[in-house]
């Protein structure tokens, strides 16, 4: 490992194909952001040089909360190696004693990038550089032999009737859907705060805590707002990835948590 340096945000690079986690948690990018803003010190993040890109190894949280804050550059080190396979090794390794506690699934994602950095590595080579068990590395190989399996089975012929094509789905039909569903969600809030407030003109009324009941059905409707479709993907362009929980689209917070240069602007 080289010695810390400042680099510019805007030269960094976001590569879903070597992002250690499973998504980015906007409410930690928040945290990590308030603490920055009170002189909190973070190690520095790891970053890789890849094909003249300065990939992210570890530090997606980090970068996103001084982007948020408006900061021009942070602290980094850099790596060894040079291929996305060599960054994808280093990513997996990462998040084992520091940073936010590893999920399940996070864990999982590890072993994906060992598997395709290294498909020759052992259970144990794999169990030892992710930080996991050997059994779970073993669950991990035989769950992918099954799909293996299953997508290279011949598939079964069975005379049906004609029937008509429907229209392949888009991904706007995929926002469209969801905006639909999470403003008819807000509309059937904004009926339980009218109800609640009717309620408490009533006798039965003095027994509840209004306030605190409105004051959540206010942030309910807050937290369905904001998760409403804004743009697509700008690090998948709507291909699907990690960062934006497999949908192909972020919401508006998550496009305001992502730096400028990875939205285009």
């Amino acid at each position: 490992m080289k010695n810390r340096t400042e680099m510019k945000l805007e030269a960094l690079s976001m590569e879903p194909d070597a992002q250690a986690r499973t998504a980015i948690r906007a409410a930690s990018v928040e945290e990590y952001a308030e603490a920055m803003q009170s002189g909190a010190q973070f190690p520095p993040i790891e970053v890789m040089k890849v094909d003249g890109r300065m990939i992210i190894i570890d530090g997606w949280h980090r970068v996103m909360a001084a982007s948020q804050l408006g900061l021009k550059t942070i602290e980094c080190v850099v790596v060894d190696g040079s291929t996305i396979a060599d960054a994808q090794w280093s990513a997996a390794a990462v998040n084992q004693t520091h940073g936010l506690r590893r999920t399940n699934a996070d864990k999982a994602r590890a072993v994906t990038l060992a598997l395709s950095a290294c498909p020759e590595a052992t259970y144990e080579q794999i169990a030892n550089h992710c930080g996991v068990s050997q059994s779970m590395v073993s669950a991990y190989f035989a769950a992918m032999q099954e799909v293996d399996a299953a997508n290279n089975a011949e598939p079964v012929k069975v005379q049906q009737a004609p029937r008509k094509v429907a229209k392949a789905r888009t991904l706007q039909d995929d926002m469209a859907d969801a905006t639909a569903s999470i403003d008819a969600a807000v509309i059937l809030v904004a009926n339980a705060s009218a109800s609640v407030e009717a309620l408490t003109q009533s006798a039965s009324g003095s027994y509840i805590n209004a306030q605190s009941v409105l004051s959540d059905l206010s942030n309910a409707a807050s937290a369905l707002t904001s998760a409403r479709p804004h743009k697509v993907c700008p690090l998948c362009n709507g291909e699907r990835c990690e960062t934006c929980r497999m949908l192909g689209w972020v919401s508006k917070k998550q496009w305001q948590l992502i730096p400028k240069k990875m939205r285009g602007e």
